[in-house]
């Protein structure tokens, strides 16, 4: 390096620098969006299981489902169980359905099924005790969608970004090897 000018060596400085700082960036602001992604998937899946759970009520000794508004969305999954007996259930995959009758009947909690198809959440208990188990799930196809557009786009804008550095460099060095004349 010590055949390098005081210039040129200050200039690969700052280009290495910057090389990492973009690489920083680029990969933290996808970590962020994929910790926000999946805050807000499971956030979406315990407020439906609440409002499923708030919807039921006891007659005769027995679990019943009160009425669901019919603008539910297609993306949404809901059982409804009374013991092990589903009340409400919704068609899914055949994992997903393992993953849903493994929660039946335990202690509220949340997993993710084998797939990442969706996130499930059990909340089976009113005050007092418990008369059922419901478990809420979504779909988190558009979530990862929205991730891989992410990483793409974010990718492409770090690389134009040091596209853009190297010519600005290059214009730079070439302005400095320039002989000026007076």
């Amino acid at each position: 390096m010590s055949g390098l000018g005081l210039r040129r060596r200050l200039l690969l400085v700052v280009l290495a620098t910057v090389v990492v700082v973009v690489a920083g960036l680029v990969a933290g602001f996808n970590l962020v969006l994929g910790t926000t992604l999946d805050s807000n998937a499971h956030n979406l899946v315990r407020a439906r299981a609440a409002a499923q759970l708030a919807s039921l009520r006891v007659e005769h000794g027995r679990l019943a489902v009160g009425e669901a508004p019919d603008d539910r969305s297609a993306d949404a999954y809901l059982w409804v169980f009374a013991g092990t007996h589903p009340l409400e259930q919704p068609r899914a995959a055949p994992d997903v359905e393992r993953a849903v009758h493994g929660l039946i009947g335990g202690h509220r909690a949340t997993s993710t099924s084998p797939r990442r198809h969706s996130p499930l959440c059990h909340a089976g208990d009113r005050p007092g005790k418990r008369v059922g188990t419901v478990v809420a799930g979504v779909s988190l196809a558009p979530y990862e969608e929205t991730r891989g557009t992410a990483l793409i786009a974010s990718i492409v804008f770090g690389a134009l970004v040091l596209v853009l550095l190297g010519v600005v460099s290059r214009w730079l060095l070439g302005a400095s090897l320039r002989p000026v004349v007076a």
